[in-house]
């Protein structure tokens, strides 16, 4: 099987051995009530596998092409917090895994596969299945995907592939303007990767949105945006925050595995540095909306699709690989940093065994930040490419600042599972 249009770029566009890029993949890491039982997390895997045979399958290269076939083999689930290469042969060829260690489970999957609402997906299901024999016999499923219940053709449905070819070449060459970036200001030491975990109670944060006309995602843009803002008011360039959508309910696919985003461009403009936070969050809250629109998104992702294809059609991996990397450092200039959430977890009956949630990822941004709300918290993950802590610092305080309780829970080098590299196949 071919891979599908939404998924051609974080298939192709990562490159093995750079850092910007690669492991071009996602852990989640969920913190239980109690130390996780191995044996039951093995045997949650064997139906979750089941239920999403989409997921369940492995890399082929064919010519100078990369396909997908049907894997049959088992899904690991190993002991400690090491990931697993994904797609080799430690791994039983799959691009998706789980581990545990403590009172952690660590859900590891390729950004090829699917984008988050995708992998939530997969380890609702999982962590259904484990919650159900640790606790709860009786747990109830809910809207959780499980094993037994007939699988909606709609699940293996690509809708990028549906789009219609464009010709790129009548359309006039987008502009594309400079934002501010952390690395024009500060002599700051560059680093693959360092992720500063942070938690909010929900329901103070809940009620700060509420009395200020904001969103929690448009919020985190905002307080970020505040936050460099403070720290670099004299710049030259405009700070740009790209806030990352779900795209499915545009393009009426609610239930597509595939990568199926888009970006708005939230820009804090000089204009507004003299407002109150509430006309503030007003003005934020207008550009989501305008730019959230269903024509707005199905033209963006029209457009996505022609260069994808585009790109797809070189005769040979490198050159393809070549392409869709390009692609990929596209957004590094365009924006100062990128917010991405996904929404509520709705975990069902499992989220009361849920301690902690937090979600690590590949960037080749400065600053990224990945939401997630889970069992009356906010699990916010910054990830940044340089070792300073000024710019965490300076967000932590807009919190503070605003009367919101945010802890720093950890900090760390957000490891991320390996994926096999394409020419090696």
């Amino acid at each position: 099987m071919k891979i599908s249009t939404g998924n051609l770029l974080h298939a192709y566009g990562p490159r093995p051995g750079d850092n910007m890029h690669y492991p071009y993949s996602v852990r989640l890491v969920v913190r239980m009530a109690d130390p996780v039982d191995g044996g039951c997390l093995r045997r949650a895997m064997e139906p979750t596998a089941r239920r999403y045979p989409y997921y369940c399958q492995k890399l082929r290269r064919q010519g100078e092409e990369i396909v997908l076939e049907p894997n049959d083999a088992p899904v690991p689930v190993t002991e400690g917090d090491a990931p697993l290469c994904l797609g080799s042969p430690e791994a039983n060829g799959h691009l998706f895994a789980a581990a545990f260690s403590g009172d952690r489970i660590y859900f590891d999957m390729w950004h090829g596969y699917a984008d988050g609402a995708g992998m939530y997906n997969v380890l609702r299901t999982l962590l259904y299945y484990y919650c159900r024999e640790r606790y709860e016999p009786e747990l109830e499923p809910g809207p959780i995907r499980v094993l037994g219940e007939e699988i909606d053709p709609a699940e293996a449905v690509d809708p990028m592939d549906a789009l219609p070819d464009v010709d790129l070449s009548k359309l006039p060459k987008a502009e594309r303007p400079r934002s501010f970036s952390p690395y024009d200001a500060d002599a700051l030491t560059p680093c693959p990767r360092k992720v500063y975990d942070i938690q909010i109670p929900e329901a103070p944060l809940l009620r700060f949105t509420s009395a200020n006309d904001a969103s929690p995602g448009t919020l985190v843009n905002l307080f970020l945006a505040r936050a460099i803002d403070g720290l670099h008011p004299h710049r030259d360039d405009p700070i740009v925050g790209g806030y990352v959508m779900n795209a499915r309910p545009m393009l009426g696919a609610p239930k597509s595995p595939a990568n199926c985003v888009s970006s708005m461009q939230l820009e804090y403009k000089d204009r507004m540095k003299g407002m109150d936070l509430t006309t503030q969050a007003t003005i934020y809250r207008g550009m989501t909306f305008l730019q959230s629109d269903e024509e707005r998104v199905r033209r963006t992702l029209l457009m996505a699709a022609a260069r994808y294809r585009m790109a797809a059609a070189n005769p040979t991996l490198a050159g393809r690989q070549e392409a869709f990397s390009q692609f990929m450092t596209m957004g590094a200039g365009v924006y100062t940093f990128t917010v991405s959430y996904v929404g509520k977890g709705n975990y069902g009956g499992a989220e009361k065994y849920i301690r902690e949630f937090w979600t690590h990822v590949p960037t080749a941004m400065p600053i990224l930040i990945e939401v997630a709300a889970i069992h009356g918290n906010i699990f916010l993950s910054l990830h940044q490419r340089f070792e300073e802590d000024l710019y965490v610092r300076a967000f932590l305080r807009q919190f503070e600042e605003n009367g919101i309780p945010a802890k720093l829970v950890h900090v760390s080098a957000g490891e991320l599972p390996g994926v096999v590299d394409l020419g090696t196949l």
